[in-house]
């Protein structure tokens, strides 16, 4: 009886880690979809920091955050972000420059997204 318990205790355990296996695969791709970031909502951004930069002319702080350049010939996207805005003589910025590939989609928008 002890040998048939241990048994059905296994199965039961090894059940419940193949459920909590299955899950976590599943949890896993939803989170993917979830963080992974497209060409739509990279540029959906972009359009927000650049509509930063209207209002702050529009307020009379004539100062540009965020300097963006798109090289479609090469499909690239080279961003200049100056926290306080752009002052003459002053080369205080972070830069990046990221192919529009897969990884190169995340890493630009997690940039704009984690500075504006």
């Amino acid at each position: 009886m002890g040998d048939q318990l241990n048994l059905l205790l296994f199965f039961s355990i090894l059940s419940h880690l193949k459920s909590a296996t299955a899950w976590g695969i599943l949890g896993i791709t939803h989170l993917k979809q979830i963080i992974m970031k497209t060409v739509s909502q990279l540029f959906k951004l972009i359009g927000e920091v650049v509509n930063v930069n209207a209002k702050n002319y529009e307020n009379d702080y004539p100062r540009s955050e965020w300097f963006i350049d798109y090289h479609g010939h090469v499909n690239k996207v080279h961003v200049k972000y100056y926290r306080g805005g752009w002052k003459s003589g002053d080369g205080t910025f972070e830069s990046i420059e990221e192919s529009l590939t897969s990884e190169g989609l995340q890493t630009l928008y997690w940039f704009i997204k984690n500075r504006k």
